[in-house]
């Protein structure tokens, strides 16, 4: 199965319109990786630059040089790993869907939390914020610019609360 890079993270999810074009590795003499495929992952005090590929029903984003690994499904980041110098494990997030109960776990330590359905806040444009409300934790957000594309992901994927933001890197300081 080949990974895709996924330009501008537009992926075929709900809250989006459209998948960019994609870029293809197998057919290219070196790989390289569009600049609006390139994501800031910060966590734990800790960022890494990670690259969007588009598998099937989720977006992996991931570096090889860290190991750092993100698994978002288009509403929910669902995995996360190769982040700490401990090696603790994955992050593993389990939901029956986008809002209600789910669980966070971390090696042996794990919690669950209900969270609301996604509410969406426009702005101009196509551009806006989908946020999700969840006792106990601040509130998972996934924005959106004027295009329509995710350029900012940031939930709590911890069990102890901790967050985890992807930020479009050539969205950063606009």
């Amino acid at each position: 199965m080949a990974l895709l890079p996924v330009t501008g993270c537009s992926v075929s999810f709900p809250q989006v319109d459209a998948l960019r074009a994609q870029f293809d590795a197998d057919n290219q003499a070196s790989l390289t990786v569009p600049k609006d495929a390139i994501w800031l992952a910060t966590f734990e005090n800790q960022g890494q630059l990670l690259a969007a590929y588009q598998r099937e029903g989720f977006i992996l984003f991931a570096n090889a040089d860290s190991n750092g690994r993100v698994e978002f499904d288009g509403w929910l980041i669902r995995k996360v790993s190769g982040f700490d110098s401990e090696d603790s494990g994955a992050i593993v997030i389990a939901s029956d869907g986008n809002a209600g109960p789910r669980a966070i776990a971390r090696g042996i330590t794990a919690t669950t939390m209900d969270c609301g359905d996604w509410l969406w806040s426009p702005d101009e444009g196509l551009s806006g914020v989908w946020q999700q409300l969840c006792d106990g934790f601040e509130s998972n957000m996934i924005m959106l610019n004027e295009e329509g594309s995710i350029v900012v992901i940031d939930q709590v994927v911890a069990p102890s609360g901790e967050r985890l933001k992807l930020q479009r890197y050539d969205s950063i300081n606009r």
